[in-house]
C-alpha cells in the first residue's frame, strides 16, 4: 500500500481524479486530523513506528494538498507534467501557460476556415486562369510503346552492351 501513496497525489488524500477543490481540501483536512505526527506523538503509550508512519504520511498529504489545491499545479500534474523536485513557482505558471496555450491552439487546428486576403484570393485566380490559358502537352498516341534494343552503339552514351529502351511509333500499316 505504501507504494500506491508514493505514486498518486488522489490516493495519497483518497479522492477521485475529478474531485472539486473542496473534497480536496476536506479529504486533507480529515487525513491530517488523523495522521499528524503531534497528534501522534502525545499519546500516552508512542509507539515510535506508528510516530515514524504518521510523520511519512503526512509529508506526503501535505505535498499531494499542495499540488492537489492548487489549479495550475494540478493541471500540470494531472497531464503527467508536474515535477515536485523542480517546483518554482514562477516556472509552474510559466509552464501551465505554455500548455493551456497548446491545448487551445490544438483543440482549434481543423475546426478554422482559413481566412484568405482579396489579395491572395486575385493572386489564387490569376495562377488558376493561367494554369488553363498555357497550352496543354499533347497526350501520348495510343500505340506508342517501348521496345529493348542491345546494340553495340546505345544512345545517350551508355557503355557498349547495355540495352536502352526507345520510344517507337507503331505505323497503322506495320507488325512490329
Amino acid at each position: 500500500m505504501q507504494s500506491q501513496y508514493q505514486s498518486c497525489y488522489y490516493a495519497v488524500l483518497g479522492v477521485h481524479p475529478r474531485a472539486s477543490a473542496a473534497e480536496i481540501r476536506a479529504a486533507y483536512h480529515r487525513l491530517a486530523m488523523r495522521w499528524h505526527p503531534d497528534k501522534i506523538a502525545n499519546g500516552a503509550d508512542v509507539d515510535p513506528v506508528r510516530a515514524e508512519e504518521a510523520k511519512t504520511r503526512f509529508q506526503q498529504m501535505h505535498e499531494a494538498y499542495k499540488v492537489l489545491s492548487d489549479e495550475k499545479r494540478r493541471a500540470l500534474y494531472d497531464a503527467g507534467m508536474y515535477d515536485p523536485l523542480d517546483d518554482d513557482q514562477e516556472e509552474v505558471e510559466g509552464f501551465h501557460d505554455f500548455l493551456q496555450e497548446m491545448f487551445s491552439l490544438m483543440a482549434t487546428v481543423g475546426r478554422e476556415e482559413p481566412v484568405y486576403s482579396l489579395g491572395e484570393l486575385q493572386s489564387m485566380l490569376n495562377g488558376m486562369m493561367q494554369d488553363f490559358a498555357s497550352p496543354q502537352p499533347p497526350p501520348p498516341p495510343a500505340s506508342s510503346f517501348f521496345t529493348s534494343s542491345a546494340s553495340s552503339t546505345t544512345r545517350f552514351g551508355a557503355p557498349n552492351g547495355v540495352r536502352s529502351y526507345h520510344l517507337v511509333q507503331k505505323s497503322q500499316g506495320s507488325t512490329a
